[in-house]
């Protein structure tokens, strides 16, 4: 564990008491990082300075001191220094999208929206470097921030935001990429760099299941969808308002016998393309939900930082040790708590899966499929 400058380079290691941190793939990180109290070591953790945790020469947590608290006992002789901390990506949740990103936030007076085109990865990078990166306004850029190589990746449309924070407009942007792209910071000496990457797909190759002595714990939930019906009204006043419905296909949506409906007023455009694209955008947003959060076990075959991480699409098998799986989940790792013990021991607890999580409830011919691949799995090695 390191202290870092406010130029994001490392100057203090810090002896670690206890941390926990929680990684996301679309998200402010978070850490809760306990160290022997020192003088120097309060001075390296001052306001706009950080802290940096890494883990088998890898960094898995890197952002801002928020809150400082040392304590002392003179019962104990115990000096403790705590820090709650946020990950880089706070800069993205702090700013707003800004229609004209050059001109000053009091004079937006030419532009209605923030607007691009093109491919979601593509029109994300726009957006970070827009709102807080190098082709933002000096006096709202992030110091520092540049952005990594755009993957190229999801649907290629119109894109618009007004307002919103920086992050949750990259989250709307994600949820309709038909990518489940995330961003990813990094931070070097003197520069922070923010990477929009699509996940990788190791379904195939990267299980877990009780059976295969890799899962040690299961909390599964599955949630109805918030809507399934969009109507979108446009310009025009009553009966002559111009409306455009979209209504659901998701095979998960559709099984939990609802019509859930929303009217949203956009009263603000006459394109007919617009209104499509809101009540399709809305669609997405309150599909249903299959969360999955596992305490998993390193093996040989599936090593955390090494053959997976968080943003990786793998598939989990839900169900108890030597019985009947009741559901297989495939979708992308969102967030990864690590705990460490001063001890150096550690526990790793993912949380897989959320809008568009892909879950089956196994026939019984799937089932005894299952339990064929799930013995040969042990004879398979790691690609």
């Amino acid at each position: 564990m390191w202290a870092r400058d406010a130029a994001y380079g490392l100057d203090l290691e810090l002896p670690i008491t206890s941390a926990r941190a929680v990684r996301r793939w679309l998200g402010v990180d978070t850490a809760i990082i306990e160290t022997p109290f020192t003088p120097e070591a309060m001075d390296r953790l001052q306001p706009s300075h950080g802290v940096e945790l890494w883990r088998d020469g890898r960094q898995e947590f890197a952002g801002l001191v928020e809150e400082l608290n040392p304590t002392w006992s003179a019962e104990t002789g115990e000096a403790v220094l705590k820090a709650s901390c946020v990950g880089d990506a706070v800069h993205l949740a702090d700013r707003l999208v800004f229609p004209d990103p050059l001109r000053a936030a009091d004079d937006q007076t030419v532009n209605d929206h923030w607007t691009t085109s093109g491919v979601a990865s593509t029109a994300m990078q726009q957006l970070i470097s827009d709102q807080a990166g190098p082709t933002c306004r000096a006096d709202r850029r992030v110091p520092g921030l540049a952005l990594g190589a755009d993957p190229g990746v999801g649907v290629s449309r119109p894109w618009s935001g007004l307002f919103n924070s920086v992050l949750q407009q990259l989250t709307l942007m994600s949820v309709v990429s038909g990518a489940n792209l995330g961003v990813r910071m990094r931070a070097a000496p003197g520069q922070l760099t923010a990477d929009v990457v699509a996940p990788r797909n190791l379904a195939d190759d990267i299980r877990f299941s009780a059976d295969l002595s890799n899962l040690a714990g299961i909390d599964y939930r599955i949630t109805a969808p918030s809507l399934t019906h969009a109507l979108a009204a446009g310009q025009g006043d009553l009966r002559l308002r111009l409306r455009r419905l979209a209504v659901t296909s998701d095979p998960l949506a559709l099984a939990w016998g609802r019509q859930i409906w929303s009217y949203i007023d956009r009263r603000d455009t006459a394109e007919v393309a617009e209104l499509v694209q809101a009540a399709e955008d809305a669609l997405a947003d309150g599909g249903p939900t299959v969360s999955l959060a596992v305490t998993l076990l390193d093996t040989d075959a599936a090593t955390y930082g090494r053959d997976w991480d968080v943003g990786d699409l793998v598939t989990v098998y839900v169900g108890l040790p030597g019985q009947t799986k009741v559901a297989t989940v495939s979708d992308v790792i969102r967030e990864i708590r690590l705990d460490v013990a001063a001890s150096g021991a550690e526990s790793i607890r993912p949380a897989i899966g959320s809008y568009d999580a892909k879950a089956t409830v196994p026939t019984p011919t799937q089932q005894q499929l299952a339990a064929v691949g799930l013995s040969l799995a042990g004879l398979i090695t790691r690609k």
